[in-house]
């Protein structure tokens, strides 16, 4: 089973303008908040989905750290089953690019 089909959001998340004011303010902590606020996913959740331990989650959540990497970018995108829409507001390439 895929890791993104562990948390499973309907399309309605995505275009929330909290969330997409988040994706494009890079802003993980928030989205995080976000997804916990909405549907309650829990930290542990993310880890999971995202290839995270769940401490580093609890740190973006804080505003302890920031995504500084297209890489983890990417890896949460893919993780969370981020729409092509929502993955180019973060500042990605659509998952179907070439």
């Amino acid at each position: 089973m895929p890791a993104h089909d562990l948390i499973n959001l309907p399309s309605t998340f995505w275009t929330r303008p909290q969330v997409c004011d988040a994706l494009h303010a890079r802003d993980l902590g928030r989205l995080f908040r976000l997804l916990r606020q909405y549907h309650q996913i829990t930290q542990t959740q993310i880890g999971i989905a995202t290839d995270m331990k769940q401490g580093r989650i609890s740190e973006f959540m804080k505003g302890i750290h920031q995504a500084e990497s297209i890489v983890l970018l990417e890896r949460v995108a893919d993780g969370l089953g981020m729409p092509d829409l929502s993955r180019m507001h973060l500042g990605l390439t659509p998952s179907c690019a070439f």
